[in-house]
Formats: C-alpha cells, structure tokens, sequence
C-alpha cells in the first residue's frame, strides 16, 4: 500500500546517497593514489583466457555459447576475442 511504498523510496534514497558517497570516495582515492604513483588502471588485454583455444573449438563449429560454456567466460568475451583476431 501507500506505506510500503513510502518505506521503499525512503530505503532507495538512502541506497542512493549511500553509491554517490562510495562513488566519491572511490574517486579521491584513485586521484591519491595516481599523485604518488601507484595507481596506474586496469591493464588492457590482461584477460586469462586462451585465444588459441577458442579458435580451436570455434573453428570445430561450436557456438559462442558452448565455446563460453567450455572455456569458463561470458559469451561476451568470446565475441571481444573474436573481433580483435579480425574473424
């Protein structure tokens, strides 16, 4: 009814100011950490998988499904490694 309703915008306000102060924080401590030189950000490429292993099991016809499935990733994953082989 109307209470839980109010209850549950209450509870979404407080989740909200609750992600911008982690949000902030996050950001003061990134910018600390890049003044003293220790932040340096997520590595590009720095995935686990084996690309020689999912043109393997692609070439043998599996989908990006069952070649994600085998590999232990997302499906996403298969198609970035797809489009940056040029296939």
């Amino acid at each position: 009814g109307a209470m839980g309703k109010m209850i549950a915008s209450v509870l979404l306000g407080v989740a909200e100011m609750e992600q911008e102060t982690r949000r902030e924080r996050q950001a003061i401590g990134i910018s600390n950490a890049k003044s003293m030189g220790v932040y340096k950000g997520h590595k590009q490429g720095s995935s686990k998988i084996d690309k020689s292993e999912i043109l393997l099991l692609l070439e043998k016809g599996l989908t990006h499904a069952q070649v994600a499935k085998a590999i232990g990733c997302s499906v996403k994953t298969i198609q970035r490694v797809k489009n940056t082989l040029g296939l």
